[in-house]
């Protein structure tokens, strides 16, 4: 019973990471915290370990700075087409209702 727990538990826990990096994915990085960076910097090294570039490597660096400058890249034109989207919505109120057009 008590493994049950234990295992629910991580379950939970492991839940709460991927949703947290989830929300995070679409965050421009200038809004991220001090945490969620840290964590998109271990991604974009396990990224960089996958292509074949251990850490240490001549070319690492290069392949996290690669990987990171598209990141933010492909992060600031999901904000701008947000914003865009944001920026053509028109709403009015008619008494205790809302219509956005």
């Amino acid at each position: 019973m008590r493994a049950v727990r234990h295992i629910a538990a991580m379950r939970a826990i492991l839940l709460g990471m991927v949703l947290a990096l989830t929300g995070c994915q679409s965050k421009p990085v200038e809004q991220m915290s001090y945490s969620e960076i840290k964590a998109l910097a271990a991604s974009l090294e396990k990224q960089c370990n996958a292509q074949g570039y251990a850490r240490g490597h001549p070319e690492f660096k290069a392949c996290v700075r690669q990987e990171f400058d598209r990141e933010y890249s492909t992060r600031q034109e999901a904000a701008a087409r947000r914003r865009a989207v944001a920026s053509s919505v028109y709403c009015q109120q008619f008494g205790a209702s809302v219509v956005c057009f």
